[in-house]
């Protein structure tokens, strides 16, 4: 678990989420969505980013939530890929979230992924995994401190990296 947060999380999603926060205009943000796509070297990574990123983008529009209609008409239209962790920080902003409060709650969301997936597999119990959580706590503390700005997503997770490459049908949990 420390492995995703410090590894896959804080070298990819925290930065490109805290871009995607820091945008100040659709063309920032559409900017920033095409470095944060160039820096997403598995296709089937980037596919799953920007699959991730339609559904809580479909739910802020309904919601009627600051900039979503702007985005999701930029995604629509092909300015954008619409990668889950920029949209998460522009529609956390949007939203009235700061970045810090943006990034810890982001942190913990792909924390209880990692630890339901542990349980789900076998891997954990369900109060190891609560341990293992309250533990991590200085950890996820540590994540929502903003990277500095332009801090461009960088990292290499093999396990996971590896996994997208599998063909869909070798996958588990596939949404």
């Amino acid at each position: 678990m420390q492995t995703g947060l410090t590894g896959r999380w804080r070298g990819i999603d925290r930065p490109a989420l805290a871009g995607g926060w820091r945008a100040d205009t659709i063309t920032d943000l559409a900017n920033w969505d095409a470095q944060v796509d160039l820096s997403l070297w598995s296709e089937p990574q980037r596919r799953a980013s920007q699959e991730a990123g339609a559904a809580p983008l479909a739910a802020a529009t309904r919601l009627e939530l600051a900039g979503a209609r702007e985005i999701r008409a930029s995604v629509t239209a092909g300015r954008m890929a619409g990668h889950f962790p920029v949209l998460t920080g522009a529609l956390h902003r949007g939203a009235g979230l700061g970045l810090t409060t943006a990034l810890l709650v982001a942190a913990q969301g792909f924390l209880r992924g990692l630890l339901s997936a542990a349980v789900r597999l076998g891997q954990a119990g369900a109060l190891e995994a609560r341990r293992s959580a309250r533990a991590l706590a200085p950890t996820r503390v540590d994540m929502a401190r903003p990277p500095a700005p332009g801090t461009l997503p960088q990292g290499f997770s093999p396990m996971t990296d590896i996994a997208l490459m599998r063909p869909h049908a070798a996958r588990l949990f596939v949404n």
